[in-house]
């Protein structure tokens, strides 16, 4: 009986090029915020998520509500 050879082919994909986007210019904390650090940012919000809940008194717990309300004011100020 005659013994036929076999033979291994490379069958790789070839790979995809991916086009490169140009890359964008980092923009710091203080240029997103509108002069304002991210640091004072935070205590910004803070700051008026507390004077909100102390004018309702500090009843029920709020705080998350209060705090994105404070958010809210504070990026609308800008």
């Amino acid at each position: 009986m005659a013994q036929t050879k076999q033979t291994s082919k490379n069958t790789k994909a070839p790979k995809k090029t991916i086009a490169k986007k140009p890359a964008l210019k980092a923009m710091s904390v203080k240029q997103k915020n509108n002069g304002i650090s991210g640091e004072e940012q935070y205590r910004m919000i803070a700051e008026r998520a507390y004077d909100i809940a102390e004018a309702r008194g500090f009843d029920g717990n709020t705080e998350l509500d209060d705090w994105l309300q404070a958010e809210a004011e504070i990026r609308d100020m800008g």
